[in-house]
This record gives structure tokens, C-alpha cells and sequence, in this order.
């Protein structure tokens, strides 16, 4: 997730939401000047990059989970969204980068504290919506090369896992619930360390992983993808498929700019015709708040649901948006 970010958060929800039952009316909630736009009806979720440069406190963290707590219980109808809390790259340290300049930092005790935050700013907040469930993923990436392997793979598992645990043990662990998430771009690193980093994960069981990725450099003309079109930095179509699908992973493909659309649609028919599944995307990542060069969130969720919906091999309602800012 290369970025430049500023802080714009919203969530849309509306009774005709794809999956969720009610009447045809969109309710559009703002929050700042992230305008929503007029476009088939899904929630938008807010994620955030934790900057470790602007040292945010766990009452931070307590007020953006509230501001997402208040603007779904504020909204009739109950529904399932997913919001990511990116912390940089895992490093040889046992840190995360926190996406800073200096070096410094978030250890795993303050990143749990600050996604345990989160969730309860989000709970009490929800108000009388019990019935909404969030899922919080805890976002590492793979451009450390020095720790992309089966070791920290398990290892940053082990974090998720005990912050997922505390998270389950409060009052409102039957309706927030953390995973683990990894932006896994082939321009960041090397096939054989990614997957070597996910197999590490997945190896220790428990919490599932977000496979949050783009699909750097595959082509955009008519030609389908064959398990040996090349991507970037050595890898394949093949393996980009062996990162975003097998295992027990959520799939949110990046959708910025219209190419990125184009590329993960090719994907999903690579997907149905050569492992005969097409990919049902959890939801789409865009990253207007953060850049505002790029696709809104509707203007990204549109891109990537209409080319979908134009191969019958590829058609599925995805069901929401999440959009990424600085915190």
C-alpha cells in the first residue's frame, strides 16, 4: 500500500446493501470531506495506516473505532464490514515500521493495545446495534525482504492470535473480531519469502489471514492469463494465485486506478477456468482518503464489480468497500 495519505474517513450503508435485507434506500454518512458518490448500493468501511511518526494514543485509536461505532448504529440494518489497521512492515526487531521515517516503530505490545482500542471505541459507540459484526485486520506488508519467511510468518500470527484472543474475552467479542492481514505486493517482495511468510502463518492455525494485494504488472489487454503470464520481480500469475486464494484467507484485491479492475477480473477467470473457482472477493480496497488522485470508493467498487459481472465466469456481487487514510 505506497501511498501518500491524509486522514478522511466514511462509511456508507444501505438497507439494499448486497447480502443484507431492507428496503432500496442508500443512506450516505460522511464524516470530513470524503464525498460519497451516487453508485450501486454497498458499505464503506474506514481503514487506517498507523504512523508511528505521529505517535497516536490508544484514545486515537478509541476515537476512530467510535466514529465507525457511531455511524453504524446510527444507521438501521445490521452488517458485517471489515476495516484494516495497517502497521508497516514486521522487522528482525520483533517491531512493525508503523509506516515512520525513523526507524523506531510500534512493538507488538503497543499494537495490541492500540487495535484493542479500536475494538472498544467501535463497541460502545455501536450503541444498540448488536447485531452488526466487524472484523478488525491487523495489516503487516511484505517489503521487509529480511523477514518475509516461515518464522515471522508464525510469528506475527502469534500477535494477531493473542490480540484476537483478548478482543473475544470482552463483552463484545461475539461481534468484533480481529484476523490477521498481509499487503502482499510482488513489487515489495520476493514469491518464494511471501508464500513462505503465509505458509508460517497459517502453519500455527487459529486466526485467518486478509490477503490484502495488488497484481503488479500483469497485463491489461484482451489475452487471458495463463499460469506462467509474468508479473513483476519474478512472479506469475500462478503464484500471485497461490498468495491471494488457498488457506484460510479473506480476499481484498487494491482497486485505485481502472487497470487494477481490469487485472483482478483477468485473475478471477484465471482462477475459474485453471482451479475451477472463481475468486469471491470479501470486498474491494480503495484509497481515495489517503490519495485523492485515485478511485473513490464507489468509483472503485463500480470498476471491479462491473467487469466481474460482464464474463459469466467471473459474475459476483462483492459485497463492500473498505477505503484507506492515514489515522
Amino acid at each position: 500500500m505506497a501511498f501518500t495519505r491524509r486522514i478522511r474517513r466514511q462509511i456508507l450503508r444501505s438497507g439494499a446493501a448486497v447480502g443484507f435485507a431492507g428496503a432500496s434506500l442508500t443512506v450516505a454518512l460522511q464524516v470530513g470531506s470524503l464525498k460519497a458518490q451516487a453508485a450501486a448500493p454497498h458499505p464503506i468501511a474506514p481503514s487506517y495506516y498507523i504512523s508511528k511518526n505521529t505517535n497516536p494514543s490508544t484514545s486515537t485509536l478509541t476515537n476512530l473505532g467510535c466514529s465507525l461505532g457511531t455511524l453504524q448504529g446510527n444507521t438501521a440494518g445490521s452488517l458485517n464490514i471489515q476495516a484494516v489497521l495497517g502497521f508497516g512492515a514486521y522487522k528482525t526487531s520483533g517491531n512493525f515500521t508503523g509506516w515512520d521515517a525513523n526507524g523506531v516503530g510500534w512493538t507488538p505490545g503497543q499494537v495490541s493495545s492500540l487495535v484493542q482500542a479500536f475494538a472498544a471505541g467501535y463497541a460502545y459507540c455501536s450503541g444498540s446495534d448488536l447485531n452488526s459484526q466487524l472484523t478488525i485486520s491487523v495489516m503487516t506488508n511484505n517489503s521487509n525482504s529480511a523477514t518475509n519467511s516461515s518464522g515471522y510468518g508464525a510469528a506475527f500470527h502469534n500477535i494477531v492470535n493473542g490480540i484476537a484472543n483478548a478482543v473475544l474475552a470482552t463483552s463484545y467479542g461475539n461481534r468484533v473480531f480481529v484476523v490477521g492481514g498481509i499487503d502482499a505486493e510482488p513489487g515489495y517482495g520476493s514469491v518464494s519469502g511471501t508464500l513462505g511468510w503465509m505458509s508460517g502463518y497459517a502453519g500455527t492455525g487459529g486466526v485467518s489471514l486478509t490477503a490484502d494485494m495488488s497484481a503488479d504488472g500483469l497485463s491489461t489487454g484482451s489475452a487471458n492469463y495463463t499460469a506462467t503470464t509474468p508479473s513483476v520481480n519474478g512472479w506469475t500469475v500462478e503464484d500471485i494465485y497461490q498468495a491471494f486464494v488457498p488457506g484460510n484467507k479473506t480476499q481484498i484485491p487494491q482497486i485505485y486506478f481502472n487497470a487494477q479492475a481490469i487485472q483482478w477480473q483477468k485473475m478471477s477467470r484465471y482462477a475459474a477456468t485453471a482451479h475451477s473457482q472463481k475468486i469471491k472477493f470479501a470486498g474491494t480496497m480503495t484509497e481515495y482518503g489517503a490519495n485523492s488522485s485515485t478511485y473513490a470508493p464507489d468509483a472503485g467498487y463500480d470498476s471491479l464489480q462491473t467487469k466481474l459481472n460482464a464474463d459469466s465466469l467471473t459474475a459476483y456481487t462483492i459485497p463492500f468497500d473498505t477505503d484507506i487514510s492515514w489515522q
